[in-house]
């Protein structure tokens, strides 16, 4: 548990300082999408993962299709980065050089 704590936390850490020197435009569609799906995956996975936790402490019960629920919402912090660097990647594809003096 420590350890996907540890990965979300530097993992947004990472973003927002990307963000903070404009390697992404927020305004882009594909940057806002990316963003919010690494968030949704970021939050569903831990509560997940404390629901989880908390049935097995009190009543010594899993969580119903836990594996299938860890695989979705694992899915959603793939889906994020790979928007995040498609879209970082289509920005750099159509920003035109300046021409030198």
């Amino acid at each position: 548990y420590i350890h996907l704590v540890t990965l979300g936390f530097v993992s947004s850490m990472i973003i927002l300082i990307l963000l903070e020197y404009n390697f992404f435009k927020v305004n882009n569609k594909l940057t806002l999408i990316g963003l919010v799906l690494f968030l949704l995956g970021v939050l569903s996975t831990e509560t997940t993962l404390f629901t989880q936790g908390i049935l097995i402490w009190f009543s010594k019960l899993n969580l119903p299709y836990y594996s299938d629920v860890i695989l979705i919402t694992s899915s959603f912090l793939l889906l994020g980065i790979t928007s995040l660097l498609l879209s970082l990647f289509l920005k750099k594809r159509y920003v035109k050089k300046k021409p030198n003096n």
